[in-house]
């Protein structure tokens, strides 16, 4: 791998010189951890040493995400609802010809979702065993040491119950994308997976049927609208079940998502949101081919088409009910690397982020995504192929200088 036109202006001049050699014993060092669970998203050939400016803009998005939500409460919450203690928002790296740079951050999405962190500090550990330097950079964007970033995370999550109550909350975990981030959950934090139907909510708390077990924390990584029974009672009776921490609340996840982003759009434009209602796709001025088209809970790229024609517009328009679908401006994205085969790789960055101080989001930790851009300079939501270059990357920073 090696800088594209825009890689050093980016990211340290050391992560190329990662990118010579120790990648290969990296990635067949987390497959080993993995064993049978081989990931469906592939491992980026290097980690990636960020430049100041890219951490200082990441952490200027990051702060304007959480002061909008929390200022437009009225939009999302509701009398029931837990408070908002998670949100991943994605951004994409793209060229812009009206900065004086040359590049921004444009918005992807956003949702109350948690995301993969015990992998990040994982694959760090990782890192460390082939660039031993990379031990006093900051993985997750915190400034906590390993440790102090481990507890941290466990308290986040768990509500700061026992690991032997808190269970990680999927159905039909094996057939997740992301399944191997329940392999760093139960190595690192000692959480293990349950499904919906396995909990037994009762007068006398929340338990595991089979066990008897209590349960006083949930980490949800269940996406409620491909969950088969989330119209039961029994789904419903867990929702409501007294006395348990939830993380990642299910309710959230319907709530607080990108179908928001038209409302930013209207309401910031300093921020560069660029999205409407489907309903109403013609207000941006665009052309099709200049849009994207998104379910509001879609997840993963679930159905996302890039460039619609004006008819599947214009169909979604008039069968979609307002705040299912949104569009967004596709953007021109950054080469920031290129591939062993010399293709170009673009760059999404994850931001996993405790909102609960509005005026001082904390980044609970981060990732990146490099994709090829093999399509005119776009990058899609396609999942990965195998090809050289795409794949999960970490993201690294110094640690602040201590006052």
């Amino acid at each position: 791998m090696r800088p594209g036109p825009w890689g050093r202006s980016l990211f340290a001049p050391v992560t190329f010189e990662w990118a010579r050699h120790g990648t290969q014993a990296w990635r067949q060092a987390w497959q080993a951890g993995l064993g049978e669970r081989a990931p469906a998203e592939q491992l980026g050939a290097t980690p990636l040493l960020m430049q100041p400016r890219l951490v200082q803009r990441l952490n200027e998005r990051a702060q304007a995400l959480t002061a909008w939500l929390h200022a437009q409460r009225g939009l999302w919450q509701r009398p029931d609802d837990p408070p908002m203690d998670v949100i991943s928002a994605d951004l994409a790296l793209v060229l812009d010809p009206g900065d004086a740079e040359g590049w921004d951050l444009r918005w992807v999405e956003f949702q109350a979702f948690t995301s993969v962190g015990a992998t990040m500090d994982w694959l760090h550990e990782l890192a460390v065993h082939q660039w031993p330097e990379t031990a006093a950079l900051d993985p997750h964007g915190t400034g906590l040491s390993a440790g102090a970033w481990a507890q941290a995370w466990r308290t986040w999550v768990s509500g700061g119950h026992p690991a032997d109550q808190v269970r990680v909350l999927e159905h039909q975990p094996q057939a997740q994308r992301t399944r191997w981030d329940f392999v760093a959950l139960a190595q690192r934090h000692g959480w293990a997976l349950i499904e919906p139907d396995e909990l037994q909510p009762g007068p006398e708390g929340l338990r595991c049927r089979a066990s008897g077990q209590p349960v006083a924390a949930l980490l949800n990584r269940l996406v409620p609208n491909h969950y088969p029974g989330r119209d039961s009672d029994h789904w419903a009776a867990v929702q409501r079940q007294e006395g348990v921490h939830w993380h990642s609340a299910p309710a959230l996840f319907e709530r607080v998502h990108k179908g928001l982003m038209p409302a930013w759009h209207a309401q910031d434009p300093t921020q560069r949101v660029e999205a409407a209602d489907a309903t109403d796709w013609e207000s941006l001025g665009l052309p099709p081919e200049a849009l994207v088209l998104k379910p509001c809970l879609g997840f993963g790229g679930e159905a996302v088409a890039l460039s619609p024609d004006r008819t599947t517009l214009r169909d979604r328009a008039r069968r979609a009910a307002p705040g299912t679908w949104i569009v967004q401006a596709l953007h021109r994205a950054l080469p920031v690397l290129e591939a062993s085969d010399g293709v170009p790789l673009a760059l999404e960055l994850r931001l996993i982020l405790d909102p609960s101080d509005p005026a001082a989001p904390i980044c609970r930790s981060r990732l990146g995504r490099l994709r090829r851009l093999e399509h005119g300079g776009l990058s899609s939501a396609r999942a990965w192929q195998g090809l050289p270059g795409q794949g999960q990357a970490l993201l690294l920073s110094p640690y602040p200088a201590q006052a």
